[in-house]
């Protein structure tokens, strides 16, 4: 087995918590879409004057920065795959998809 290199150690590192943190934004976007919208119809004046101010801020905020780092991780990942050195990769059949891939998560970034 030979020397990793810190470009491959990085490129597993950035890649897993790219990942990692796309999987939470992505589920907490379901959460807000799907479970919140629905079950804060059913509660009460009281009862959301208690959870709205206490689960809203913590959801939002984790919202937001699984968001970003998804976001800049994915950034980090195309530089450091497709560095100015290697930008003819992207015009090949997978360097499309990804590119692809990147436009998608900056249009919901």
């Amino acid at each position: 087995m030979g020397d990793v290199t810190l470009t491959e150690l990085l490129n597993i590192f950035f890649r897993w918590f790219h990942v990692v943190f796309g999987i939470m934004w992505i589920g907490l976007l379901y959460f807000f879409n799907f479970v919140n919208a629905n079950f804060a119809k059913t509660l009460d004046a009281d009862t959301k004057k208690k959870v709205v101010p206490e689960l809203m801020p913590r959801a939002l905020f984790w919202f937001r920065w699984a968001a970003m780092i998804t976001f800049l991780l994915g950034l980090a990942l195309l530089y450091i795959n497709y560095s100015p050195n290697n930008w003819q990769n992207m015009t090949t059949a997978r360097g499309h998809w990804i590119s692809l891939g990147a436009l998608f998560g900056t249009i919901m970034w």
